[in-house]
């Protein structure tokens, strides 16, 4: 019989003071120390982002300059300690529709509710032109019933 990972303590201070935010479900990082690297996987387990540790960095250190922030427990797995992570976002809200460079994959984040969908730069910027257009025809309409 296998044994689960063995949990670890969280080695972060609680982020209190902080605003909540939506936490895109599954996101990871794969601390390992012998290695001397982190490695960033999304929702679908797919590597998005690996780093190397400064000789003189922690692993809080690490993350954050790769744009993750530690959420949850650390667990021990055979390659390093796996935590949970969000992408260090700074979203721009429009009512309850959120947008924000997501500095772990490169991309655009969009967040509606819970539910956060991953863009590369040119879905994100074809999704704004499709917007500009679609504004665009309501306005068109818009006049024609005045």
């Amino acid at each position: 019989m296998v044994k689960p990972p063995a949990r670890t303590a969280n080695p972060f201070p609680d982020h209190a003071h902080e605003p909540p935010a939506v936490i895109p479900e599954g996101w990871t990082a794969t601390v390992r120390p012998n290695a001397g690297d982190i490695i960033i996987r999304d929702v679908r387990g797919q590597q998005v982002t690996h780093a190397g540790m400064n000789n003189d960095e922690d692993a809080r250190e690490a993350l954050a300059r790769i744009g993750a922030r530690p959420i949850g427990p650390w667990q021990q797995a055979s390659d390093g300690t796996v935590v949970r992570v969000q992408p260090l976002w700074q979203p721009v809200f429009v009512d309850a529709v959120g947008v924000a460079a997501n500095p772990l994959s490169g991309g655009v984040s969009v967040l509606l509710g819970s539910e956060v969908a991953e863009l590369d730069t040119e879905m994100a910027r074809d999704l704004a032109d499709a917007l500009n257009e679609e504004a665009d025809t309501a306005d068109d309409d818009s006049a024609r019933r005045a």
